[in-house]
C-alpha cells in the first residue's frame, strides 16, 4: 500500500490526505495544535466559538470548488449577505463598493481630482521602470490616490516602508488598481459571500472526519522537529508528541505545508537560510453586553492612526457563532514580534482598541465588556520585501530537489491566497500523485509554477 505523510492540518494538507485516502493510500497527517485547521481554524472558549481571524468564501469561487465543500459540509454552506464598509479619508464607503456608493460618499470635485491624479500616472509610464512598491503604484492609480490610501496600507499591513516591499506585489494587486477598481464598482459587485454554519473551521474538521473514515491518521499536538534526508530522498520526519518524546516516520511520499524557511532550517539543519518575512496578526476577542445593530459584518481600516486592520462581528456570518446574546468582535491587529502592539498587555490593548472603536464610530458609546481574550499568529501573511523572489527560488528550488518530497499550501509556496486556492492547489497535487507517485516530478514543478502566481481576495 502506498503510503503518504502530511505536515500540517490546515486546508491544503486535509484536502489533499482526503483526495489520498479516498483512493487507498495509507495517510498519516501531523498537526503541532491540539486543533485542525490551520490559519482557518474555529475554536471555542466557555462555550462561545469564535474563527481564527475573519474568514470567507468568496462569491466569484468556481462552480466546481463550491460543489466540493457542499460535499465536504454535507450541503451546510451559508449564502451571505456582504455589507462591509472601508474606511477611507474619515467616511465609510460599501465594500466591495459599486457605482452608487461611491457617487454617494464622494464629492464630483474629489473624484474628478483622483480621476485626474490617475491618468497623470497612466500617462507617465514609469511602471515599467519602477523598482518598488510605492513607484508601481503611484503610476498605476496616481499620486493622490497612492498617497490616500495605499501608503498607509502598506505600512500597516507589512510593517515596512513602501518602498521596501517589491515592485511585484504593486503589478499584481488586485486591491483598488485602476481596472480592477473599474471592474468591482460596475461589472461584477456580487455583495455575497459563503460561509459554513459553525464557522471557518467546519471545513476542515469535517475533511479531517473523512480522512479518520477512510482509514487515515490525524496526529495532533505532534510538531515536527526535524527532516532526514538521504540519498535525495526522505529518509525520516522527526515528531515531537506533547509529552516531549520525539520518533521518527516515514513514508513513500511526504507532502510539507509548513513554512518554507522552517523547513529549510531543518531539512539542511542551518540557522543560515535565506530569510523570508512574515507579518505577524494579534487577534483581538471583545465580548460585549449589548448587540451591534449596525448592518455591517465587516469593517476594513488602511489608516495607521487605527492599530486594527479589520474589525468582525462574528454571528453575522452565522447565528451559530460567538455568543448567544450581546457582540463580539473580532478585532486584527497587524503587527509582529517586538512590536509595541505584540508586546503590549491585553488590559492595555482593549483600552486602545475600544477608543479607537469609537472614534471611528463602529462603537456609538463606551460598552459594557463581558470578558476579552487575545491570540497571536505569527506568520499570518508572506512580506514581499525587494529581493524575496531570490531567497525563494533558493530554498524552494533545494527542496523541490528531494525526490519523494512536494511543497504545497500557503507557508510552503509563501502565498498570500484564500481557502478555494488552498483546496485547488490539493487536488492537483493528489491527481498528479495518484498517477505518477515521486516519477516526473520536473512535470509537477512545471504545473506548479502556475500555483506561485495567485494573489488573495480581500
Amino acid at each position: 500500500m502506498d503510503d503518504l505523510l502530511v505536515l500540517g492540518a490546515g486546508v491544503t494538507g486535509l484536502s489533499l490526505a482526503k483526495e489520498l485516502s479516498e483512493r487507498g493510500w495509507k495517510v498519516t497527517v501531523l498537526e503541532k495544535n491540539k486543533h485542525v485547521g490551520g490559519l482557518a481554524a474555529t475554536l471555542s472558549r466557555d462555550g462561545v466559538k469564535f474563527d481564527l481571524g475573519s474568514h470567507r468564501i468568496h462569491s466569484d469561487t468556481d462552480r466546481e470548488t463550491l460543489s466540493y465543500l457542499e460535499d465536504v459540509l454535507g450541503g451546510r454552506l451559508l449564502r451571505r449577505p456582504r455589507r462591509g464598509r472601508f474606511y477611507f479619508l474619515g467616511s465609510y464607503i460599501r465594500y466591495p463598493p459599486n457605482a452608487a456608493s461611491i457617487l454617494r460618499e464622494f464629492r464630483f470635485f474629489d473624484l474628478a481630482k483622483f480621476g485626474l491624479s490617475y491618468l497623470a500616472g497612466a500617462l507617465s509610464m514609469r511602471e515599467s521602470s519602477a523598482d518598488n512598491f510605492e513607484d508601481v503604484m503611484a503610476s498605476r492609480v496616481g499620486k493622490m490616490a497612492y498617497e490616500s490610501f495605499y501608503r498607509d496600507y502598506a505600512v500597516k499591513l507589512w510593517g515596512r516602508s513602501p518602498r521596501a516591499i517589491s515592485p511585484d506585489v504593486g503589478r499584481r494587486s488586485r486591491f483598488l488598481s485602476g481596472t480592477q477598481l473599474f471592474s468591482k464598482v460596475l461589472l461584477r459587485n456580487k455583495s455575497v459571500y459563503y460561509y459554513p454554519n459553525d464557522g471557518i473551521g467546519e471545513i476542515c474538521d469535517k475533511l479531517a472526519a473523512s480522512v479518520e473514515r477512510n482509514g487515515g491518521r490525524i496526529l495532533l499536538s505532534s510538531e515536527v522537529v526535524g527532516l532526514s534526508v538521504v540519498d535525495g530522498r526522505v529518509a525520516g520526519v522527526q515528531v515531537r508528541d506533547s509529552s516531549g518524546k520525539t520518533n521518527s516516520l516515514k513514508a513513500s511520499v511526504v507532502v510539507s505545508t509548513l513554512p518554507l524557511d522552517s523547513l529549510y532550517r531543518m531539512a539542511y539543519e542551518t540557522d543560515d537560510a535565506p530569510p523570508l518575512d512574515w507579518r505577524g496578526v494579534r487577534i483581538l476577542y471583545l465580548l460585549l453586553e449589548d448587540d451591534i445593530r449596525k448592518e455591517p459584518e465587516t469593517y476594513y481600516f488602511p489608516n495607521t492612526d487605527v492599530v486594527f486592520g479589520r474589525v468582525s462581528q462574528i454571528r453575522k456570518y452565522s447565528p451559530r457563532m460567538g455568543p448567544k446574546e450581546g457582540t463580539m468582535l473580532t478585532v486584527e491587529v497587524p503587527s509582529s514580534e517586538g512590536e509595541e502592539t505584540w508586546e503590549m498587555p491585553e488590559e492595555e490593548l482593549v483600552k486602545v482598541c475600544v477608543s479607537q472603536l469609537l472614534k471611528v464610530k463602529v462603537l456609538d458609546a463606551k460598552p459594557k465588556i463581558l470578558g476579552h481574550f487575545s491570540l497571536k499568529v505569527e506568520k499570518a501573511y508572506p512580506i514581499y520585501t525587494i529581493g524575496w523572489g531570490e531567497r525563494f527560488t533558493r530554498m524552494y528550488s533545494r527542496l523541490s530537489s528531494i525526490g519523494n518530497l512536494f511543497l504545497l499550501g500557503r507557508g510552503a509556496l509563501f502565498l498570500h491566497c484564500n481557502i478555494d486556492h488552498s483546496i485547488t492547489q490539493a487536488k492537483k497535487l493528489s491527481a498528479f500523485i495518484a498517477e505518477n507517485r515521486t516519477s516526473g516530478k520536473e512535470a509537477w514543478l512545471n504545473a506548479a509554477s502556475k500555483l506561485l502566481k495567485v494573489s488573495a481576495r480581500d
